[in-house]
């Protein structure tokens, strides 16, 4: 083992030791003058240190720290007046009627909230619980028929029919369609993107940004026109933005930036899989680069193409 190894497993050696002695005093310390709530804060710097946050005023007769399925402590805390999600007030939440839900969600008769903050006003008889087919991913929270990640509605998606794709995080499936969690170029809390898919009872992801069914092949959310989704594969993968796809008989460019997919004309799969460049190839006249043809007699360098 080099030494640069040993150096991280002493790090990590190190904080597992710290964590490990520090454990039984984590949590909600009501029994002291000022009532606290400690936790451990760990930076990217291999090191550990202890954290106390004061709860404020706390009605000890009637505190309480709520437990989770197997019994042991949360972080939601309440006593008569008020309520706590490690160590911080839920503003506005009603202490009487406050219970926690799982993960890091929890009620009250008139809202829902994702650690210590308000997620959205509800009735008092809405129905809030795990989505029936997610019930394994704490992120989400079905609301009636709406879906929630990570605190945040999901527009679209029928929260009592989503279920997950086997393997595949970035995709969801409800009795209307299939919709895309992640696309390069994305900014993070973009909406899902619905897929425009032919039939939706067959199907299937192949990877994290090809999918298929029996009739059309699908790069991420772009229908990949006149592709055969028997035989759809990458062949050349430069980046998750742009990739040549290949069936048995064409060779496609798609760009998730531009959010196209181009079918290359007279190009067979065979002369860019054989290519020595996997940016570059031709047939020894026409040649192409990111799609665009051009004199195999011309290098590069000197066309006015642009690469995106």
């Amino acid at each position: 083992m080099n030494w640069v190894n040993k150096m991280r497993v002493a790090g990590i050696g190190l904080v597992t030791a710290i964590l490990a002695a520090c454990s039984s005093t984590q949590g909600y310390d009501v029994d002291r003058n000022k009532p606290v709530y400690r936790f451990m804060y760990v930076d990217p710097g291999v090191s550990a240190h202890q954290v106390s946050r004061e709860l404020g005023a706390v009605d000890r007769a009637s505190f309480e720290n709520l437990m989770d399925e197997n019994g042991q402590p949360t972080r939601f805390a309440k006593d008569r007046f008020t309520v706590w999600y490690a160590g911080q007030v839920i503003d506005g939440a009603d202490a009487a009627s406050f219970e926690r839900l799982y993960g890091h969600y929890s009620r009250d008769r008139s809202a829902v909230y994702y650690f210590e903050k308000k997620v959205t006003d509800i009735a008092s008889d809405e129905t809030v619980k795990a989505p029936p087919y997610l019930t394994n991913d704490s992120k989400y929270l079905a609301i009636g028929n709406d879906l929630y990640e990570y605190g945040r509605l999901v527009p679209t998606v029928d929260a009592l029919t989503a279920e997950p794709v086997p393997g595949r995080y970035e995709y969801l499936k409800d009795k209307h369609g299939v919709f895309l969690f992640f696309r390069p170029a994305d900014k993070v809390g973009h909406p899902p993107r619905r897929l425009d898919v032919c039939d939706l009872q067959t199907w299937e992801s192949v990877s994290w940004y090809l999918s298929r069914d029996k009739d059309c092949a699908y790069y991420y959310d772009l229908t990949i026109y006149g592709a055969d989704p028997d035989t759809i594969r990458a062949i050349h993968f430069h980046t998750p933005r742009n990739v040549y796809l290949a069936d048995r008989n064409a060779v496609f460019y798609a760009n998730i930036y531009t959010a196209e997919v181009i079918r290359l004309q007279d190009v067979s799969p065979e002369q860019v899989e054989t290519s020595p460049d996997r940016f570059e190839f031709g047939d020894g006249e026409i040649c192409y680069r990111a799609a665009r043809p051009y004199s195999c007699d011309t290098p590069w360098s000197k066309t006015d193409a642009n690469i995106p």
